[in-house]
């Protein structure tokens, strides 16, 4: 009899022990796989999450370097935090777009973690004057994170 795998949606049977396509244990015990990471296990799940948290906080962290760069105009200042906020919220909205669109693909994640990551830092390290840039650069380092640990690793 043939069943669907509970990660990669293929049809397999269901007298073997582990998926074909993607190596998802079949073996479980209460519901809880006994081998490998709960973020591998649950990645798609993971990247979907991720994903549409990214898009959401993109919005409000695009409409605070633009009032940045508002201000910065009006007071004549030269202020790299708008460039890098622009940049972080057009990141976090293009990874996120890209974490929903490629959750089924379990191999998938290592660029866009390591997108967020080089973002984050990048935040992180021009927040002098704007503590909240410090803020979303790790929001921005724990979605690389998320993105990175919920990745299938090729056998």
């Amino acid at each position: 009899m043939l069943i669907q795998c509970p990660e990669c949606d293929e049809q397999i049977s269901d007298t073997v022990n582990n998926c074909p396509h993607c190596g998802y244990s079949l073996h479980q015990y209460d519901g809880v796989d006994l081998t490998g990471n709960i973020l591998q296990r649950n990645s798609k799940t993971v990247k979907l999450v991720v994903g549409i948290i990214s898009i959401v906080l993109s919005l409000p962290l695009w409409f605070q370097s633009c009032s940045l760069s508002a201000l910065s105009t009006i007071a004549k200042i030269e202020d790299p935090g708008f460039s890098v906020g622009v940049g972080l919220s057009i990141i976090f909205l293009v990874c996120g777009i890209i974490n929903i669109a490629r959750r089924k693909i379990i191999h998938s994640g290592f660029a866009i973690s390591l997108i967020y990551v080089i973002f984050g830092c990048l935040a992180v390290a021009n927040a002098e004057k704007y503590k909240d840039l410090a803020m979303w650069g790790i929001i921005s380092l724990i979605f690389g994170l998320l993105t990175f640990a919920s990745r299938k690793w090729k056998k």
